[in-house]
């Protein structure tokens, strides 16, 4: 039976606290029919093959911008604690207990049966180092930025204080999500962050074994693991790219299951009966971003322009079908304090006339540079007869996905595209490329959003949190620095023989809780 849509809190709350933290559940998340008695009689498969949609270039989660390098890193490393719901409760994890003891101090008192996937025992050491770390690499920084470093310590082996230079009412959310995961210090510090990057050490469920450049990852399982070990030896990541050969493979029994179905293979994989699918709501959102440094776009009117010039419900319709909403905001609706602000109502005469009062009577030529993502590649092909109707061409340049980051973070994209999926499903994280510190196209330079940022970060009160985001959405919306295209629904797609699979909205599941069984 095909699975479609919202699994419960309940459920998910059941599933991830006892199993992925290190008890064991009863709960079928999937509701498929492989949690039928019968499941204890039929012999299990040592390997659980994923394809995923894109390649990586790191697998630090401390240094991590990736989709799939979260998603990996899931396998490879422990946090702290443990998401349970949207409402802000968590479980323990790496950490047994916890306390707020000021708005700017928490303490952690830490399991004492965990190791490393070198056999080196984790102490309250490596937790304070890998918090540390988070504060400086560049993927991680601006999350972290209300991290106090130098006063983050180990108090003794098994308790640690992690301290905040200002207010933080979002410090468990973010040590919650795989960026918060915890690294060997002795590892890092001997192989050095790029050497770590290739062959990370965590305490997790799995430990690296091998990475074939372009083609796969290779995990084991972990003997000295401390939680609900995976009943399965061998987890492969393989990477490909096209979303129909992703659906191909699946069906072809190539791979057990596929992250981000394509939305023009999702009916026809959901009518296999040998297949179950999901299409859920979750934490992502893709806007087009320019970058605020580049003389080409200091005129809002041409700004403006672009963003007029696009009708994007058509275009969400015609590429994503029902699994993609128009973006009425700038982050999903899903992500506490949303403010609804659009679509942006497609104007072409008014576009003409902005490019004309920005002195281009003629028209307008630029660049889009842009992962190469079929979904992403798809829109911007319709985007590209859009713009030229109201006098703008637009040339559409791909490169891969690790390529494309470094070119963002280095400030070399000046119009691109950024698909973010909200990990810790918190404003302050969605507006995350607004910030100064962060490296990516907007390369954004308003301070007045830093404040604002700034202030709503500290605020532990809901609903002047609320307003304080408001503000801020209003401000950003109107700079036309982004133009939100699309809110798509997280999907994922496994064969009937996979059991225990939980959907999360920030699209980074455990793997320790499935299991694999043999045709």
């Amino acid at each position: 039976m095909k699975k479609l849509g919202r699994i419960s809190a309940l459920v998910l709350s059941l599933m991830l606290v006892l199993s992925a933290c290190g008890g064991s559940s009863t709960s079928n998340p999937s509701g498929t029919a492989a949690s039928s008695g019968a499941s204890s009689q039929r012999a299990l498969k040592d390997t659980f093959t994923l394809a995923v949609s894109t390649t990586v270039n790191k697998l630090d989660c401390g240094d991590q911008g990736l989709m799939v390098g979260h998603q990996v890193a899931r396998a490879l490393y422990d946090t702290l604690i443990f998401p349970v719901d949207k409402d802000g409760k968590y479980a323990p994890c790496l950490a047994k207990s916890w306390e707020q003891k000021d708005d700017k101090t928490l303490i952690f008192k830490l399991r004492d049966d965990v190791y490393f996937h070198n056999g080196e025992k984790m102490t309250a050491e490596d937790v304070a180092f890998s918090i540390q770390r988070c504060t400086k690499l560049i993927n991680n920084k601006t999350l972290f930025k209300a991290f106090d470093a130098a006063n983050t310590k180990a108090i003794d082996a098994t308790t640690v204080q992690v301290k905040f230079l200002y207010p933080f009412a979002s410090a468990l959310n973010y040590l919650s999500t795989s960026r918060g995961g915890i690294v060997s210090k002795k590892a890092v510090e001997t192989m050095g962050d790029d050497a770590f990057g290739q062959a990370p050490i965590g305490t997790g469920p799995f430990k690296f074994v091998k990475w074939v450049q372009g083609d796969r990852i290779v995990l084991e399982s972990f003997d000295k693991y401390w939680g609900t070990k995976p009943t399965y030896k061998n987890l492969i990541f393989r990477f490909i790219t096209e979303t129909s050969v992703r659906a191909m493979e699946l069906e072809a029994g190539g791979v057990d299951a596929i992250f981000s179905v394509g939305p023009q293979d999702y009916a026809r994989l959901s009518a296999n009966k040998n297949l179950v699918t999901y299409a859920n709501v979750g934490y992502t959102h893709e806007n087009l971003q320019i970058n605020m440094k580049c003389d080409e776009f200091k005129d809002i009117r041409i700004r403006k322009a672009l963003a007029l010039s696009l009708d994007t419900a058509a275009i969400v319709k015609a590429v994503y079908g029902d699994l993609g909403t128009p973006a009425n905001g700038l982050f999903s609706d899903q992500i506490f304090g949303q403010v609804k602000l659009g679509p942006i109502k497609r104007d072409v005469a008014a576009a003409k006339q902005l490019l004309v009062e920005a002195g281009y009577p003629n028209g307008l030529k630029t660049e889009i540079t842009v992962p190469e993502a079929q979904t992403t590649h798809d829109m911007l092909e319709i985007a590209q007869a859009q713009w030229k109707e109201a006098g703008i061409d637009v040339k559409i340049t791909t490169f891969d996905q690790a390529t494309m980051k470094e070119r963002s973070a280095a400030g070399q994209t000046l119009f691109g595209r950024s698909n973010l999926t909200v990990q810790t499903g918190d404003p302050d994280n969605a507006m995350g490329n607004w910030n100064t510190t962060y490296g990516g196209v907007m390369q954004p330079n308003d301070k007045h959003i830093d404040e604002l940022m700034e202030k709503g970060l500290g605020e532990f009160d809901a609903t002047k949190r609320a307003a304080i985001y408001k503000e801020l959405q209003e401000y950003c919306w109107n700079t036309y620095y982004s133009i939100p295209l699309v809110f798509p629904k997280v999907t994922f797609a496994h064969s009937k023989n996979v059991e225990g699979y939980v959907f999360t909205p920030a699209d980074t599941p455990y793997f320790n809780t499935v299991k694999v069984y043999a045709k």
